[in-house]
């Protein structure tokens, strides 16, 4: 129950911090984000040999994707979806 309020932004201590619901919402939304981008920082893409390391990029359509720098290169999504 303790996840459900906290997504909805009606937890406690969100209310405390944020005074808001929706900055709440957003706060949690950008450090799940920021993790994301964090965690790709490091990461190596392992589907092809070498391991090679994987970059943040804008996509297509604007949207921040990772890319590694194999040839050709795999790409995903910030949730960790394979893309075309």
């Amino acid at each position: 129950m303790a996840n459900a309020e906290l997504l909805v932004g009606r937890s406690r201590g969100i209310q405390d911090i944020f005074g808001d619901a929706r900055l709440g919402l957003a706060a949690v939304t950008s450090l799940a984000a920021a993790n994301s981008l964090l965690m790709a920082a490091t990461a190596e893409c392992q589907l092809d040999s070498p391991p090679r390391e994987i970059d943040v990029v804008n996509g297509p359509g604007g949207d921040l994707i990772l890319v590694c720098r194999h040839s050709p290169s795999h790409k995903w999504n910030l949730s960790g979806g394979m893309l075309p």
